[in-house]
């Protein structure tokens, strides 16, 4: 799937368009290179195949739609980020913009420094020099 053109994207939504947001993620994850979900209806089968992929949630512990619990179907991401609300019922909030733009900032200063750990590694494997036969 052509998602980003060549790049990949930042897939978001809220309810049932996070469940799709995540059912898309989890069917072309190398398209997707970050994953932001405010109370999203997705079953844990398609949040395990979204495991490639860096996640936010964001959640209100007392949402009455998708109950808090359903947090639990990410459990065992290695990259996931859980922000708690308790205020704001099951609505997608103005305040959550800047917990989302931090979010997407460190994970961008994650990926620079893994490519500059990678660069380096890289640079002093071509500056070793060699040994004699």
């Amino acid at each position: 799937a052509t998602v980003g053109v060549g790049r990949p994207v930042v897939l978001a939504g809220h309810s049932y368009g996070g469940g799709a947001a995540a059912r898309a993620a989890a069917d072309n994850p190398s398209a997707v290179s970050r994953l932001v979900l405010v109370s999203p209806d997705v079953e844990w089968s398609v949040a395990r195949r979204c495991w490639s992929i860096p996640t936010l949630l964001i959640w209100n512990k007392y949402d009455p739609i998708n109950p808090y619990i359903w947090t639990s179907r990410w459990s065992g991401h290695p990259n996931l980020t859980i922000h708690t609300e308790t205020e704001g019922g099951h609505m997608l909030l103005e305040k959550h913009a800047p917990v989302i733009a931090s979010w997407l900032a460190e994970q961008e200063a994650k990926d620079a420094a893994g490519a500059a750990a990678a660069g380096s590694k890289v640079d002093g494997a071509a500056a070793a020099p060699e040994t004699e036969k």
